[in-house]
């Protein structure tokens, strides 16, 4: 099992263990929600303590891979937050955000400009489009009250599809990175 999948596993894992209930757990946001966007508070960077943060962005010297894989993991990261505030605007008495800061984490250890990782209008369109996509819990015949939600199955499918490995990919080529 390469890094990446171990990262993958343990974000899979935090996510899991802390997406609770919203009487089970609360928490700050440090984003602001938007419907159509997510707007990460950039100014909220400076104040994140980062000496704990994981073995890739820590590494000095980054090669073009260990970015693009920093990239990838912010569009997971991105993906994640989208489905959140759609289960958030849904269900906004059922369940809470997790206050987690890895995009944050992210842009300030990546080396990689704010504008490729977070304001990237063609990143966010993938996610966008990635978001309109319909993941149900039961099969369309069956009626459904949408009160449990497939985020991080959505949002794996999404790190994993041909789209974001397409994206990826042109910007390997291009050398944007």
């Amino acid at each position: 099992m390469n890094f990446s999948n171990k990262l993958l596993i343990i974000i899979i894992f935090f996510f899991i263990i802390l997406g609770c209930k919203k009487e089970n757990t609360t928490a700050n946001i440090h984003k602001t929600i938007d419907e159509q966007k997510l707007e990460i508070d950039v100014n909220y960077i400076k104040d994140i303590d980062t000496s704990s943060v994981g073995i890739l962005v820590r590494k000095k010297n980054k090669t073009q891979e260990d970015k693009l894989l920093i990239l990838k993991n912010t569009a997971f990261c991105l993906c994640y937050s989208k489905e959140e505030q759609f289960v958030l605007q849904v269900n906004p008495d059922n369940y809470n955000v997790i206050g987690d800061n890895t995009i944050q984490a992210y842009v300030q250890n990546s080396d990689i400009e704010t504008q490729l990782l977070i304001r990237n209008k063609e990143l966010n369109k993938l996610v966008d489009n990635w978001h309109k996509k319909v993941y149900r819990t039961k099969p369309k015949e069956e009626k459904s009250d949408q009160k449990s939600f497939l985020i991080i199955m959505k949002c794996l499918d999404f790190y994993n599809s041909k789209e974001l490995k397409d994206y990826i990919d042109s910007l390997r080529i291009n050398k944007t990175i």
